[in-house]
């Protein structure tokens, strides 16, 4: 069964499958996910689930100092609202 295309992929050659992904249901690296396991000892995290949560409350803290950040977040909270869609509320 053929696959669709991406648009950008152009015509010809086959579509690039690099670099396979874990089939658990993570969509990262057996390399990445390697290091996310070693990271368990250090962070007091007992499964893979809990370590990618660290990371990423860790990396949104830091986009909260980026310039501009915050408010992109408002104006995209503004646009969901007027759409009538729901905002997810702050972990603050």
């Amino acid at each position: 069964m053929p696959t669709n295309r991406p648009h950008g992929a152009g015509r010809r050659g086959p579509v690039a499958r690099e670099p396979v992904l874990s089939p658990t249901g993570y969509r990262i690296s057996e390399r990445t996910k390697f290091e996310l396991v070693a990271a368990m000892s250090y962070t007091g995290a007992t499964t893979l689930q809990a370590v990618i949560d660290i990371a990423v409350a860790e990396f949104l803290e830091r986009m909260g100092t980026t310039p501009g950040y915050k408010a992109t977040l408002r104006t995209s909270a503004a646009e969901r609202l007027r759409r009538g869609l729901p905002v997810p509320q702050s972990n603050d």
